[in-house]
């Protein structure tokens, strides 16, 4: 949602996004335009799970898939890498390059036990401080 309205809540296309989205809920309009922009793409089942708490990596893949979107510059600096810590193997396969993109732009960084806790379900706070992140280090929101 918060995407969504960034773009200015823009009119969708199709508000049939996925099996399980009813099109009459407050996010529908938002997760068809972020649907139809290839910047979520749901499970291959074709449904959605909207009611499901966030995972770290989900987020940071949707603000990587975002950024493409906004032809913002994805280059990840050759030195990053995320093999210093203690739970990179957790990183799922399809997040790979989203989570190096967020270690290298400082939309994450590890924590005090030196993990990045990939699979984490996010609190609303630790939301608001990713997206926070993500606004002020990948200029999203012009000043």
């Amino acid at each position: 949602m918060i995407l969504y309205n960034i773009e200015g809540k823009p009119e969708v296309k199709n508000n049939e996004s996925f099996s399980d989205v009813n099109k009459d809920m407050w996010y529908s309009d938002a997760i068809s335009f972020l649907k139809d922009n290839k910047i979520i793409n749901g499970l291959l089942d074709g449904t959605y799970h909207p009611d499901d708490e966030l995972t770290c990596e989900e987020l940071i893949t949707i603000l990587y898939n975002y950024s493409k979107f906004k032809n913002n510059d994805l280059k990840i600096n050759e030195d990053t890498n995320f093999l210093s810590y203690n739970d990179f193997m957790d990183i799922s396969d399809w997040a790979n390059t989203p989570m190096l993109w967020a270690l290298d732009n400082k939309i994450i960084i590890g924590t005090d036990d030196n993990n990045i806790n990939p699979k984490e379900n996010l609190s609303r706070s630790r939301v608001a401080t990713i997206i926070t992140r993500f606004c002020e280090n990948i200029n999203i929101i012009k000043k």
